[in-house]
């Protein structure tokens, strides 16, 4: 079939969908030859459409087009949830420099799609050699476990998941997606290449659009048409276009900060039986390689309590009442709407200072080079009516905790019902990392809500261990 026949076929099937329902616009079916009937055809399309590119070819049980989301095919796990939204959020803050105000969820779930993580969203280009790319390449991908040593030759043995596209037999598909259609369910066409950065990043090399967010998926009179062809057909039209290798569409870490500071996230201990230890975030790694040697600055964390280990005698953390807690308190949500925390108030004044301490540690992405790591927040009153929150922090270079201690923090006046409001001041932090200081005050959003609800109990007279935690 020529090009000017399928673009007649394609007017009439357009013309006939319209006269038998006008709210439904059927999708084009087509096939081709030669790659250069196949580029003119989606070269015919404007601005109002995006593409996408699938190895297999779904349908509904009525036979019309399934395109799902990940939320949709692999479920979700909130506490993960929260954890991925945490460092998503604070890396577009600090290497984006996007205002706090300025990052809504829909924004963060597009972002965490491209690096691994499952969403409410449709993965589309507006590049259709990008389509033709992945119509092409099946993703695969395999557990691996790596020895190595730590900073002090330590033994360790890391589970990765190491991740591929190769080149798919058969055929494969194209979809052409109609942006209007999308927009007419009150979803969004999120372009993501707005996002501007110094550095390569997936969202530029792929031309990356998200749709959604969805509870299933792209509705099927968004899909104008379906493109089949041999999946060699489709390989040879994106390497024309310069798409080779995985690498051309998923650049190393050496290349893409975003995915550096997300592969910074400590290592975390899989069990006490072994010294094995499996990413923070297990992202897939489409670089992975073997690494003799780590540097300080990746941790391997095992379990450890400050709690048990409060430092010297005279030390301020010696008086402190400990509330010990999971760390995914560590992830929750930021707000900047004012404080209202009667429990911590009255926990503060009574005995002086309090420490909400987690069993993990958290990796700061403006500093994903060093060995400085978040293990929960610190509050001392210093005054009558007033409360300083610092961060509690960790030195763990390696598989190795050196020390322990608290930063200079932001200071809070408090009041009898358990409202705060900030109080600036010679002796506060003076950096302008606004998000930093307000997840302090998210931690003990938690607290409060943990404390309010009774949900810890009583180790001994200045340690408190929450019911989740299993420690004697």
């Amino acid at each position: 079939m020529s090009l000017a026949q399928v673009l007649d076929q394609v007017t009439r099937e357009k013309e006939e969908a319209n006269i038998v329902s006008p709210e439904y616009r059927k999708m084009v079916e087509l096939t081709f030859n030669t790659i250069e009937d196949l580029q003119d055809y989606l070269m015919s399309f404007g601005e109002d459409v995006l593409f996408r590119g699938q190895t297999q070819h779904y349908t509904l049980a009525d036979g019309q087009v399934s395109i799902s989301t990940s939320h949709r095919r692999q479920g979700c796990v909130p506490q993960l949830l929260r954890k991925w939204s945490h460092y998503a959020e604070d890396i577009l803050r600090g290497m984006a420099m996007m205002p706090l105000t300025s990052i809504d969820s829909d924004f963060i779930q597009a972002f965490l799609q491209h690096y691994g993580w499952r969403s409410f969203f449709v993965d589309l280009t507006s590049d259709f050699a990008v389509a033709t790319w992945f119509a092409s390449h099946k993703f695969t991908s395999k557990m691996n476990l790596m020895p190595s040593e730590d900073c002090f030759e330590q033994f360790v043995v890391t589970a990765h998941q190491v991740a591929k596209y190769e080149v798919a037999p058969g055929e494969g598909s194209v979809y052409v997606v109609s942006k209007e259609e999308i927009e007419k369910t009150d979803a969004n066409c999120i372009d993501l290449t707005r996002m501007k950065a110094d550095f390569t990043t997936r969202f530029i090399t792929q031309k990356a659009c998200l749709a959604g967010p969805f509870s299933d998926g792209l509705p099927p009179e968004s899909v104008l048409a379906h493109i089949r062809c041999p999946a060699v057909l489709f390989s040879e039209l994106a390497k024309r276009h310069g798409y080779t290798e995985t690498s051309t569409l998923f650049p190393s870490r050496e290349k893409d900060a975003y995915l550096e500071r997300l592969l910074s996230v400590p290592y975390q201990r899989i069990s006490a039986e072994v010294t094995g230890y499996a990413r923070g975030l297990m992202l897939p790694e489409y670089d992975f390689r073997n690494v003799r040697a780590h540097s300080p600055s990746t941790a391997f964390f095992t379990p450890f309590w400050i709690a048990d280990n409060r430092g010297p005698s005279n030390g301020p953390l010696q008086r402190s009442v400990f509330f010990r807690i999971s760390d995914h308190a560590l992830y929750n949500s930021i707000k900047d709407d004012g404080l209202c925390l009667p429990n911590v108030t009255t926990m503060t004044k009574k005995y002086g200072s309090l420490v909400v301490e987690a069993d993990g540690i958290l990796r700061f992405p403006e500093f994903y080079t060093s060995t400085c790591y978040g293990k929960g927040v610190y509050v001392e009153n210093v005054s009558e009516d007033l409360f300083q929150v610092h961060a509690l922090n960790l030195e763990h270079p390696g598989s190795v905790v050196e020390g322990a201690g608290f930063n200079y923090g932001w200071y809070y006046k408090f009041h009898n019902d358990g409202n705060w409001q900030r109080h600036r001041r010679v002796g506060e932090c003076p950096c302008i990392n606004t998000f930093r200081h307000l997840h302090h005050t998210g931690v003990l959003h938690a607290l409060e809500c943990m404390l309010a609800n009774d949900e810890f109990r009583h180790k001994s007279d200045l340690d408190f261990v929450h019911s989740s935690l299993s420690i004697e």
